[in-house]
């Protein structure tokens, strides 16, 4: 599009209100049809991912009418959301309920998941920018910092992120992906029942484990992708959910996928030796189930628990330096006692 287009096509649009405090956001009235928008002076490098979503329909991103160009600045008519951001009403009623977090949350990532398929990362995921519409939806608003991956870059190149909501490696470690919008919902959930962030006052009771999982320092660690969440969201209001969110807090089951699987056959073989020691219990076998269960707490158990970091024990360890070389310290441990339990178990036969 051309400047001359761009300059009659912003000509129609009457400016009705400023709706901050900069003066780049406004609500304009098209004089053509009477319709109601938002017109916003975004930097240009944002522009792309507006483009990206331009003329598409969701229910949980405003509708982007046009990307507008003139005098090396650019605008951004997107449709008009008319409720309360979620940080307007933490403040005037304080934190949420449970249940209309969890329903908030699966909405948010509805949200995401529409801009993850897109290849476009938000990266600013806090309270003031979703919008809890009076139909009692919402709209995930603000793409002023999002970006769309590049898989030729390593990381990103500018530093930008709300201090507190923003995943470790939007401050220039490595390049943001989809990862990083995760952790961020973890913080948001986290806000949102107790009007803190984690740092502030973390979070107890059902369905905390979700708010650590999402804020993992390492990326690989968190939420694979925004169904995920959802999915853990929406288990975590049932019987079956809440037994299988509580098998995530044992040793070991809250790392990286290989992690939990190889930690997941470790908990199979340790519970066919207690089913074992109970059969030879109920049958009156008691040096069969002496020596079983003596075999699966020395050669199952203490090392799970030693590898699995229980009571995040490597971290009060002297020499535990990075997170890489505490996991190397937990495993060598695991090792070195599997080892000298095999050697007991054998010599007490």
């Amino acid at each position: 599009m051309n400047s001359l287009t761009s300059e009659y096509e912003l000509s129609q649009y009457r400016e009705l209100i400023c709706l901050d405090n900069s003066g780049q956001v406004s609500m304009v009235k098209d004089t053509r049809d009477n319709g109601i928008w938002v017109k916003k002076n975004i930097a240009p490098a944002a522009a792309a991912v507006y483009e990206k979503i331009k003329g598409s329909e969701t229910r949980y991103i405003p509708y982007v009418k046009d990307v507008l160009y003139l005098d090396e600045k650019c605008y951004v008519i997107e449709e008009y959301i008319d409720g309360v951001d979620l940080a307007t009403l933490i403040e005037q009623e304080g934190p949420m309920p449970l249940e209309k977090v969890r329903e908030i949350m699966c909405l948010v990532c509805d949200a995401l998941y529409f801009l993850h398929k897109r290849g476009i990362i938000h990266r600013d995921i806090t309270p003031a920018n979703i919008i809890l519409k009076n139909n009692g939806s919402i709209s995930l608003i603000d793409m002023g910092i999002s970006r769309i991956k590049k898989e030729d870059r390593q990381r990103d190149t500018t530093i930008l992120g709300t201090v507190g909501y923003a995943a470790p490696e939007q401050f220039g470690f490595k390049q943001t992906d989809s990862a990083a919008d995760i952790y961020s919902c973890g913080v948001l959930i986290n806000v949102l029942l107790t009007g803190k962030l984690p740092i502030e006052e973390k979070y107890i009771g059902e369905g905390d484990y979700i708010i650590d999982r999402c804020t993992q320092m390492d990326p690989a660690d968190r939420y694979a992708s925004a169904s995920e969440l959802k999915t853990a969201l929406i288990r975590s209001g049932n019987v079956l959910g809440k037994a299988i969110e509580y098998t995530g807090r044992l040793p070991g089951l809250n790392g990286s996928g290989i992690e939990r699987s190889v930690f997941t056959i470790l908990y199979l073989v340790a519970a066919v030796f207690v089913s074992f020691a109970l059969v030879a219990l109920s049958i009156g076998d008691i040096t069969t189930f002496r020596v079983i269960a003596r075999s699966c707490i020395l050669l199952v158990l203490i090392p799970i628990l030693l590898a699995g970091n229980f009571m995040d024990y490597e971290a009060r360890l002297p020499l535990s330096g990075s997170e890489v070389s505490r996991k190397f310290t937990g495993y060598f441990f695991a090792f070195m006692v599997f080892t000298i339990d095999l050697v007991i178990c054998f010599r007490m036969g």
